[in-house]
């Protein structure tokens, strides 16, 4: 339900239309069957949402966008992997925060473009790590939208092909949403990427899609545990219980398992003594940092860290 106080004259009728629009798509963003009464800011986040629309039909993917890695730990130190994040320097808003354009460009599509775009650096980027330095994989997120679309699947066979990269060296993170819609035909996607090498995670586990059968159906490698799980461990202990379960069950069905948004010792030491297979990923050990950091720090220089869980410990 949205609410809207304002008189119903002829000259209002048109801004009256607008703004009962606004709280509406503002109401259902919470899921529907709730209340919204219009306010001035929802006029300046359209506004915001509309200007960074253009700047994002107007970017330049190869001069705006950079990846960035942030590195996955195991118990020994060692950087096994890394997770492949966005990041948007607009030569006028700066830099823009992905919580903020993400979304943006998923409403818009923009999303199937860049998509396209950081699948295609990062599969680069694999083929150059593990040709220099040895077997290392990287993660990769894969937007729901496209995900979707119809020719997602033949466009990675292309990229595949285009940069010669091995598909066994990359990780797909999907997030349990793709599974609501057309379970079916996202099942029978994930089966073909499974078969063409890749490994899939579901990111974000515990946060989406409410039911486990999935993972009886679903050829999957990984689960990540979402860092709002990690956040209050080991004190609170709901959190712990739930992470506990995600271990065991991860244990049970033979997967690996990353936490993300780790950030004190006490936390990853929580995680290792419950399952010592875990990879650590967050600002414990780094931040993310651009292709060219992360390979001096993690991969040419790879005793630093482990220097720096020693003193840690």
């Amino acid at each position: 339900m949205y609410l809207y106080n304002q008189p119903t004259g002829d000259a209002h009728c048109d801004e009256l239309i607008r703004y009962t629009n606004m709280a509406m798509q503002e109401a259902k963003s919470f899921g529907g069957n709730h209340i919204y009464q219009f306010e001035e800011r929802l006029c300046e986040i359209a506004q915001e949402r509309m200007e960074m629309l253009q700047a994002l039909n107007h970017s330049e993917l190869d001069n705006e966008f950079e990846l960035y890695f942030q590195p996955q730990v195991d118990v020994k130190g060692n950087t096994v992997s890394a997770e492949t994040l966005l990041r948007w320097f607009h030569p006028v808003l700066g830099l823009v925060p992905p919580g903020q354009f993400i979304p943006v460009a998923e409403e818009g599509r923009q999303i199937i473009k860049i998509g396209l775009w950081v699948m295609h650096k990062a599969f680069i980027q694999t083929k150059y790590w593990n040709e220099t330095y040895g077997e290392f994989r990287i993660s990769i997120n894969i937007s729901p939208i496209q995900f979707h679309e119809q020719s997602f699947v033949e466009l990675v066979i292309g990229l595949i092909k285009f940069t010669q990269v091995n598909p066994q060296h990359i990780t797909l993170e999907l997030t349990e949403g793709v599974l609501i819609r057309n379970t079916n035909l996202a099942l029978q996607k994930i089966q073909h990427l499974v078969s063409l090498g890749f490994h899939i995670s579901i990111d974000d586990f515990g946060t989406g899609y409410s039911s486990l059968s999935y993972l009886q159906k679903l050829p999957i490698h990984e689960l990540k545990i979402d860092q709002s799980f990690i956040r209050h461990i080991p004190d609170n202990e709901n959190d712990v219980a739930i992470v506990d379960s995600i271990l065991k069950l991860a244990h049970n069905k033979n997967l690996t398992v990353v936490a993300e948004g780790v950030e004190l010792e006490s936390q990853a030491a929580f995680l290792r003594e419950t399952a010592p297979e875990v990879l650590i990923q967050g600002y414990l050990y780094s931040k993310p940092i651009p292709a060219a950091d992360f390979e001096e720090k993690f991969l040419a220089n790879p005793s630093k860290l482990k220097q720096t869980q020693t003193s840690l410990n």
